[in-house]
């Protein structure tokens, strides 16, 4: 594992950190039948074989809103079944031992709900429901970008979109999600290349609040050519690791996490 500024990255784990998340987070955790949560087109693949018949020519936003104009309530069954964790790797937990203070995804999982729902030391607030938590040091701050299994009212999206583009209908969310994104430094997990358009939107954001430290994981074994380059240009920090690794190597906080909230 390789982490660039690797004294800097480790004071605002302890200090206070966002973590943005996509699909590659998620990827040590299980549905219900057992089977990995999907990632990449492994979801399109899934969904051809619930609904047989569709156009495989299809890219994944199409399929889904092909689906929805004939069966919206049963591909929306088949996505919380597929989506809500019953199982995921301990390594997780180790988040309890840095200090996130906002966590931003493009899942539409529950795992982060699942790995705190027994901690006696932190939660998930809800905040696309209960609105931001302000001062409790417990809550964790939760806002999920295309919707979630946890909140039967939202839309499921997929695909390559703008987050800008998303919130657009609603300026006074989007300006108060990029302050946001503007007071704490930010690690961003579980993106590729193709998520360019979700990466971009944020560092614009953070660029307008005097932009904070930055880091993306990259999996070392599948690093593109040229994209190291991209990232950086983007004001972004580099960690090469692949997600078990990298939740493992956050087991070093514990004696910090817990000594500071023992005294």
């Amino acid at each position: 594992m390789e982490i660039e500024f690797i004294h800097t990255f480790e004071k605002h784990l302890r200090t206070g950190i966002n973590l943005f998340t996509g699909a590659g987070f998620s990827l040590l955790s299980e549905d219900s039948t057992g089977n990995p949560l999907p990632i990449g087109s492994k979801l399109k693949n899934d969904i051809m074989a619930a609904f047989p018949g569709t156009p495989s020519a299809l890219e994944l936003p199409q399929l889904c809103t092909l689906i929805s104009r004939t069966k919206k309530d049963d591909l929306y069954n088949y996505l919380y079944n597929r989506f809500s964790v019953s199982k995921f790797d301990g390594l997780y937990r180790n988040l309890e031992y840095i200090e996130i203070k906002n966590v931003f995804t493009t899942n539409i999982d529950n795992l982060f709900q699942k790995i705190y729902e027994k901690s006696s030391h932190k939660y998930i607030n809800d905040a696309n429901f209960n609105g931001a938590s302000f001062h409790d040091k417990q809550a964790i701050d939760y806002y999920y970008m295309h919707g979630s299994v946890t909140d039967p009212e939202s839309s499921l999206v997929f695909g390559d979109l703008d987050i800008a583009s998303a919130f657009s209908h609603d300026p006074s969310r989007w300006n108060y999600l990029t302050s946001l994104m503007g007071r704490y430094p930010t690690l961003f997990w579980g993106y590729a290349l193709k998520d360019a358009g979700t990466l971009q939107s944020f560092e614009q954001a953070l660029n307008e609040h005097n932009q904070k430290d930055s880091w993306i994981v990259l999996h070392p074994d599948y690093i593109k050519d040229g994209e190291i380059d991209y990232y950086k240009s983007l004001g972004l920090k580099i960690i090469k690791s692949d997600t078990e690794g990298l939740l493992a190597y956050l087991v070093k906080f514990k004696s910090d996490s817990y000594e500071s909230k023992e005294s």
